[in-house]
């Protein structure tokens, strides 16, 4: 790779220079414009800085055209200035890495929306919806649910069969054979080696997928009224079930 770019401009000398290349993308930060930015995975995690702006309140006056070139003129004049503040600032050694110099930065209400909209978080509510739906009741004699332990391709048999109550957005979402397994590796990869909803393991060559149910949810409590009683006696509470 040469560092190096031969720049002419028209009616110019020509230059030779050593740019730092950089890609900017801006997009509002609603979960579907968020979605052209790539999976934040080990591969590209360090490699991207994501920030979150907001309007503000402009420094001059803007409204006419004669304001906005007075404005333009006093930004260009202050460039100098902030140039000259770049080379004379040190990058703090916490912040400071081989690689590209500076570590990266993630703003963490960006990274909730694209963890929360990811295709790997779908498929997993997919799965508690549809396989573990009963894991903590006895509904219609259904036992608690233990772990889902099957491989890749019978795992997607059973979301997209007729009978499934995801059947739609699991066809949806696995379009590609290789879907399921994909994002079953990514929920796997988001543990970081920490205990997790998701296990594997090798059997004669193939990966056998473990998939834990849901934590537990809070205990409700329980619905209580009072029933009138004799006008000389403390209520009592009577436990009433719900319908």
């Amino acid at each position: 790779m040469n560092p190096e770019q031969h720049c002419h401009a028209k009616n110019r000398d020509a230059l030779t220079l050593t740019p730092v290349w950089r890609l900017s993308c801006s997009v509002n930060d609603d979960p579907e414009r968020l979605q052209v930015l790539p999976p934040l995975d080990n591969d590209v995690a360090d490699k991207i800085i994501i920030l979150k702006v907001k309007a503000g309140t402009m420094p001059m006056p803007s409204g006419t055209p004669e304001a906005r070139a007075a404005f333009w003129a006093r930004l260009v004049g202050e460039l100098p200035h902030f140039l000259y503040y770049l080379e004379q600032w040190e990058i703090p050694a916490e912040l400071r890495t081989d690689r590209y110099g500076m570590r990266h930065f993630h703003h963490p209400d960006v990274v909730e929306v694209l963890i929360n909209s990811a295709p790997e978080v779908v498929f997993q509510s997919l799965i508690d919806a549809e396989y573990f739906r009963f894991a903590y009741t006895d509904l219609a004699g259904t036992e608690p649910q233990t772990a889902w332990d099957a491989p890749s391709p019978e795992i997607e048999r059973h979301l997209v069969r007729d009978d499934s109550r995801v059947a739609r957005q699991a066809r949806q979402l696995l379009r590609h054979h290789s879907h399921c397994g994909t994002y079953l590796g990514r929920l796997y990869k988001h543990q970081a080696g920490k205990p997790g909803r998701i296990s594997r393991r090798l059997v004669n060559g193939d990966t056998i997928w473990t998939i834990q149910p849901p934590p537990r949810p809070p205990e409700t409590p329980v619905p209580h009224r009072y029933v009138g009683p004799p006008r000389d006696e403390e209520p009592v509470p009577v436990y009433v079930p719900p319908r």
